[in-house]
């Protein structure tokens, strides 16, 4: 009796596809999910109450306009990594309920179409690893997103976005946007025009050499800006200016020199909360941080600062700060230190 019990108990947790489920697909009657293999069309008579649909690493390379006709409740699709050479227009009309797409790792869908993604509103966009050199700002015409991946393209510029009025229903809803790993050499003031609800903004691992004055203040909203691992050797005066940005991140780029060196650079940057400055081989950081109160957490790992005394920072500033990490700087051992020394011991 208890070796049958068990027998049962085996194949009662065995995973049987629903009789709905495609050939060469595995399917979900729980949440409702499909991830096919080895297709080279999207799968034909999808049942329409498919809220999950997983096509990655097939060989799918071109898809017409009535592939997801009738899947009105789908929220997550991902066609990643297909060799993907053609969309045409029309094609994710009617994915009323879409919250994801994933397009990324398809090297040939870089002209992507006019109007592609009309009509859409999704939480988040995928076209990463594409090997794009541009994309094409008409795509996203009539979109409403709050996130887009764009990393590890070959992007030299930022998305010309700002130049078509088309767009700016797309710009007002995006709140998070990613480039990180491409080549972009240079951004402007103009190139954040009617972005009004972005808060987090990543451009990491890029070639930017100089940050302009005021580059990034018609991002009212930014709260995270992220510009570890670039090229930049300059920052320009008021170059951050921001009452919403919170955390900043200039990791790992070359020798700085400030246009400046009175603190503008850094200057407006009142309700900032964390600073990263880590691998920048900085040397002299007085008169930098004059007007930042609101720091919490100061990040100066691995520098070339060899003396902290009286001068180095305001006494406000030191009163307001939780985190002030220095390891890693070629200190001098002596008494110019030893003011440093026994603030650190009155602060542990």
């Amino acid at each position: 009796m208890g070796i049958a019990s068990t027998t049962i108990s085996a194949i009662g947790d065995e995973k049987v596809n629903p009789v709905w489920c495609p050939v060469n697909c595995t399917c979900d009657r729980t949440t409702e999910s499909i991830t096919c293999t080895g297709y080279v069309t999207v799968p034909p008579n999808l049942p329409a109450f498919t809220r999950i649909l997983d096509l990655s690493a097939n060989r799918i390379t071109g898809i017409s306009n009535n592939s997801f006709t009738n899947l009105k409740n789908l929220t997550d699709l991902s066609l990643r990594d297909n060799g993907m050479t053609s969309i045409q227009a029309g094609v994710f009309k009617g994915l009323i309920s879409l919250n994801t797409l994933d397009l990324s790792q398809n090297q040939g869908i870089c002209g992507l179409p006019d109007e592609l993604f009309a009509g859409l509103v999704l939480q988040r966009l995928d076209l990463n690893s594409c090997k794009c050199k541009t994309i094409n700002p008409k795509a996203f015409i009539n979109l409403t997103l709050s996130s887009l991946g764009l990393n590890r393209n070959h992007l030299t510029h930022f998305p010309r976005f700002s130049d078509r009025e088309e767009t700016f229903s797309f710009r007002q809803s995006l709140y998070n946007m990613e480039l990180v790993g491409n080549a972009i050499i240079e951004v402007t003031k103009s190139d954040f025009e009617g972005f009004n609800s972005l808060t987090e903004l990543n451009l990491g691992h890029n070639s930017l050499s100089f940050i302009p004055n005021q580059c990034f203040q018609r991002l009212n909203k930014l709260r995270v800006l992220i510009l570890n691992r670039n090229k930049i050797r300059l920052i320009g005066n008021l170059s951050f200016i921001s009452t919403s940005l919170r955390e900043l991140y200039l990791n790992e780029n070359p020798v700085f020199y400030w246009t400046d060196k009175s603190g503008d650079s850094f200057r407006g940057l009142v309700n900032l909360r964390e600073l990263y400055l880590n691998y920048l081989l900085i040397s002299d950081v007085e008169g930098l941080f004059d007007e930042m109160n609101s720091l919490k957490k100061l990040s100066l790992v691995s520098n070339r600062i060899n003396v902290i005394d009286v001068r180095t920072f305001p006494r406000q500033f030191l009163r307001n700060l939780d985190v002030l990490d220095l390891s890693r700087n070629p200190f001098e051992c002596s008494c110019a230190l030893l003011w440093f020394v026994d603030w650190a011991n009155e602060n542990k």
